[in-house]
């Protein structure tokens, strides 16, 4: 069961009995409301000062109270805003006037304006979901920590109140760049879901990995016998997310028939597993991420037109960590907590010089860098000028891969070891084959992304791997 806390602040009292009876009626089961009251605009910036509330619901004239100095509901919110800007506000009100209610959105920080005359009790139920998802996140009760969307920039945070307004029916397009967090996004999508109903299951699919059959054979299933190497019924993801969200991860990576296929389940909410032909019914909401801008992906033939309306309903944009450089504190700080043991600190200095770099890798390579100062560095303080060696000429970090001369060095050692093993030239060549394809397997997921890593067909590189005696599955992660 959730509380919402809220603050009531209206001044005729028989107003203030309609709304909490309403809003009462129109919350989910599990959530109950403390409503707090007060019948003028002072005392409501008071009462925020002195104790949490997750939404305010304000009056915009408070001229039938005995106790009004004049402040009126849109002042209330500007004053409330600068106690604590990630309290949600909403006006409910007889004035009507469009310019009066332009400027308590657009000036005055109101999240929300309800007409009294027309007011929809579902409609303030939803804003009030908005401002208790918001909070227990906040709190870190809705996802593992280590799926936390952390930010403290104002951008970002805008971004995360769209995605807590969304419906748990609402199917959804999450577009970033690579590392930028679109994974933390969907989980809290489903969270949000989740919170108004624990039995949601979800399924998580990085489309990137999976070669046409075996994505056909992870949605749909398959019949045992249906393809080489089914050697038992499978249940696809369909059928274990029904109720609940299939999150697919890269979606572009899918092929267009296999869209297309995925497409009339969706319109018809019927399938049949690989190898048969009984019909399974299944409703689902689908949660997609693409690190290629949607109108590329389309213009490409990446992704159908027909699919991507039919998914997008809500669309959610990350911003890249350079658009964020506030948050690079915040996620140092709280990497560098996750590595438990290690007692290491970055300078003040090292964490401005951070703020400055280009992060074309995002969180992803913030991290990773983070990871190798930590292991480099044999101090406690990580100063700037450790961070300058490890870094290119351009400014990107080095974290992933060893200086130049370091580089040299291991490579003139593994030949030395080899020669002194007697190895042929071929034999020497296949082992560091192996372990060239090894690492980028540990660098990327899945075997489309290690071909466009290190340059080779997929084709080739599925030979490659073969002749190697490597199975591909150890590429798909």
């Amino acid at each position: 069961m959730h509380k919402l806390r809220i603050l009531l602040a209206e001044d005729m009292a028989h107003e203030r009995l309609a709304i909490m009876a309403g809003l009462k009626a129109a919350l989910p089961e599990n959530v109950t409301a403390d409503f707090t009251c007060i019948d003028y605009a002072e005392g409501a910036v008071e009462r925020v000062k002195a104790q949490p509330f997750d939404l305010v619901i304000l009056d915009l004239d408070f001229s039938q109270s005995e106790r009004s100095k004049g402040m009126t509901g849109l002042v209330a919110s500007i004053k409330i805003k600068e106690i604590n800007a990630d309290l949600y506000t909403v006006v409910v009100s007889s004035t009507e006037e469009e310019v009066t209610m332009a400027r308590a959105v657009e000036e005055c920080g109101v999240d929300w304006y309800l007409r009294r005359s027309a007011i929809s009790f579902d409609e303030l139920a939803w804003l009030a979901r908005q401002s208790l998802l918001s909070r227990l996140h906040r709190e870190g009760a809705l996802v593992e920590e280590r799926y936390a969307f952390m930010t403290a920039t104002p951008s970002a945070k805008q971004v995360l109140r769209s995605v807590d307004a969304i419906l748990p029916s609402q199917s959804v397009l999450i577009y970033g760049e690579t590392g930028t967090g679109k994974e933390l996004v969907a989980r809290r999508i489903h969270a949000n879901a989740k919170a108004f109903d624990g039995k949601r299951p979800i399924k998580v699919l990085d489309c990137s990995a999976l070669t046409p059959q075996l994505f056909e054979s992870e949605v749909f299933g398959h019949k045992k016998g249906s393809f080489t190497g089914a050697t038992h019924d499978r249940r696809g993801a369909l059928d274990i997310v029904n109720g609940g969200d299939l999150f697919l991860d890269e979606i572009h990576n899918i092929p267009p028939f296999l869209q297309q296929k995925l497409l009339r389940v969706l319109n018809d909410g019927v399938f049949s597993p690989v190898g048969s032909n009984e019909e399974m019914r299944s409703k689902f909401r689908i949660i997609a991420a693409t690190n290629i801008p949607v109108d590329e992906a389309l213009s490409s033939g990446k992704l159908l037109p027909d699919f991507v309306e039919r998914i997008r309903k809500i669309k959610v944009d990350l911003p890249p960590l350079r658009n964020r450089q506030a948050d690079i504190p915040l996620l140092v700080e709280e990497h560098l907590k996750n590595l438990g043991s290690f007692d290491k600190e970055f300078s003040e200095d090292a964490v401005i010089f951070m703020q400055g770099l280009p992060w074309k890798g995002n969180i992803r390579e913030l991290k990773g860098f983070v990871d190798t100062m930590v292991a480099a560095v044999k101090i406690p303080i990580i100063s700037r000028a450790h961070l300058s060696r490890h870094l290119s000429k351009d400014g990107e970090s080095d974290a992933s891969a060893p200086s130049a001369p370091a580089a040299a060095d291991a490579i003139g050692a593994a030949a030395e070891e080899m020669l002194s093993k007697g190895l042929t030239a071929e034999e020497a060549t296949r082992r560091l084959l192996s372990a060239y394809l090894l690492r980028a397997s540990e660098k990327h997921d899945g075997l489309e992304a290690v071909a466009r890593a290190t340059g080779i067909s997929r084709a080739t590189l599925y030979r490659q791997l073969k002749d190697l005696g490597i199975s591909a599955d150890s590429l798909r992660k």
